[in-house]
């Protein structure tokens, strides 16, 4: 939906036409507090109806507390009902079980009685740490939906997502169905576009370009989350890809093949998704079986990877980039 940008209290996201569905990836309590904070005060000085739906870390009561450390006559906002601040049970979930028709339905029902009651429009936020397994793929399905119809409403919506809950496959599926995600880069907040956003603006081009544009876009986020779970890491799979490249460059190897190694340094280490953030950044020296779980990064990686069609041997770069020379 076209018109007047909306200011989104969020330092490094310019302000978002309505129909703006968009994510974050969090690993501490702070991290949402750090967002979620000046997105609502921000709604609530533009006459916007707010919804926040908590979960753990965050509950509703330390969610309203912060609010009110941050809003001035904050209270008088809850009790004239510009903004609800309510527990995933009560919005998510009916008895225990997801809905994906019902949770849509209720979200316009909103929209439309903030309307009646003189507001612009509506902005919404879930976190969706409470998400079983079982019910990832109705989630997603639900996902999508928002995401192709939200741009008919006055809302903007944001989705919490917990980092340590999400695999490689789940981290692209959810950049999948959001404009962009917030993420979090040593200490400091930055956003991350959609790969399919990326795949428009290639749309031009020839569809090899695309494709390769598009499949990059996509594992370069989920290299980016990967250097997410570790101060070491920020930054290492960047410093490894230059070395490499500039190695490459002064083997005279042509072009293509420099690429195709500029793709594997990029995410050589994408394998430590699967290794527990406190054994990346433990502080002192780790004991033989987390060290021996480190070790397993690089056929993680290789079992993430092995299926994509890279136009180079990606994958099994990543296999082999802890061997000795003789193997």
């Amino acid at each position: 939906m076209k018109g007047k940008l909306r200011e989104t209290g969020i330092d490094v996201v310019d302000g978002v036409p309505w129909g703006t569905h968009f994510c974050q990836f969090y690993q501490t309590k702070e991290d949402l507090l750090d967002i979620l904070v000046p997105y609502f005060k921000e709604g609530l000085e533009n006459n916007e109806f707010c919804i926040w739906v908590t979960s753990e870390p965050l509950k509703e009561e330390e969610a309203k507390e912060a609010m009110r450390g941050a809003v001035p006559h904050f209270d008088k906002y809850l009790k004239k009902g510009q903004i609800e601040v309510v527990p995933h049970s009560e919005s998510y979930l009916k008895d225990g079980l997801f809905d994906q028709e019902e949770v849509l339905n209720a979200w316009i029902d909103k929209l439309e009685r903030g309307l009646a009651r003189g507001h612009d429009g509506m902005r919404v936020t879930g976190n969706i740490s409470w998400l079983e397994k079982r019910d990832w793929k109705d989630f997603t399905e639900y996902e999508e939906k928002i995401n192709g119809t939200i741009d008919k409403y006055k809302m903007i919506a944001m989705c919490s997502y917990p980092l340590e809950r999400c695999g490689p496959t789940e981290l692209i599926e959810v950049m999948e169905n959001h404009r962009f995600a917030l993420v979090r880069r040593e200490g400091q907040w930055d956003t991350v576009h959609n790969a399919e956003g990326v795949r428009r603006e290639e749309a031009l081009r020839e569809s090899e370009e695309r494709l390769r544009t598009g499949l990059e876009a996509a594992i370069q986020t989920v290299a980016l989350i990967v250097e997410m779970k570790s101060a070491y890491m920020a930054d290492h799979q960047r410093r490894v890809t230059d070395l490499a490249s500039a190695i490459a460059k002064e083997m005279h190897l042509s072009g293509d093949e420099i690429d195709g190694i500029r793709m594997a340094g990029s995410i050589h280490d994408i394998g430590k998704i699967g290794v527990p953030g406190e054994i990346l950044n433990k502080p002192v020296r780790l004991a033989n079986m987390e060290f021996e779980l480190i070790k397993t990064h690089p056929a993680i990686g290789y079992n993430i990877l092995k299926e994509i069609k890279f136009p180079w041997p990606v994958a099994k770069i990543v296999l082999q980039h802890h061997e000795r020379i003789d193997g």
